[in-house]
């Protein structure tokens, strides 16, 4: 059984390695909104975050060496549902006309569980950590 310092240990790398998608996503939307659309901007940075965090969530949060295509689709799968989530969240605070500051911090404090444990299960399901 993996100690509880583990987990939060990995927990941790996987917040940091949130913190530079984030980055990447913005560095790379703030390129091609220059030449594109914003909504084709924003998909592309997306995609770019995306494949940059699969390999970040590998090597560097969950430690594991190999992959695949259908590894990274269900990584892009995972973080769909995390886009929707995301999604509800804002659409639920326009509802309910909350302050538009609680819907990053509600996404951040739902989404971030959710996803790290769906990252986990992606990368862990069939490739179990070594002690």
């Amino acid at each position: 059984m993996r100690s509880l310092t583990k987990d939060k240990q990995q927990f941790l790398r996987f917040l940091v390695a949130g913190l530079a998608n984030t980055a990447v996503h913005i560095v790379v939307f703030s390129l091609l909104v220059r030449f594109l659309p914003i909504a084709l901007s924003n998909v592309l940075a997306f995609l770019a975050a995306n494949i940059f965090s699969f390999f970040v969530a590998s090597y560097f949060v969950f430690k594991v060496r190999t992959h695949s295509l259908r590894q990274y689709a269900h990584f892009l799968f995972v973080s769909s549902i995390g886009a929707a989530i995301s999604y509800g969240i804002g659409t639920l605070c326009d509802h309910l006309e909350i302050t538009s500051i609680a819907a990053p911090l509600l996404t951040a404090a739902i989404v971030a569980p959710v996803s790290y444990l769906l990252q986990r299960w992606v990368f862990w399901r069939k490739c179990p950590p070594t002690p």
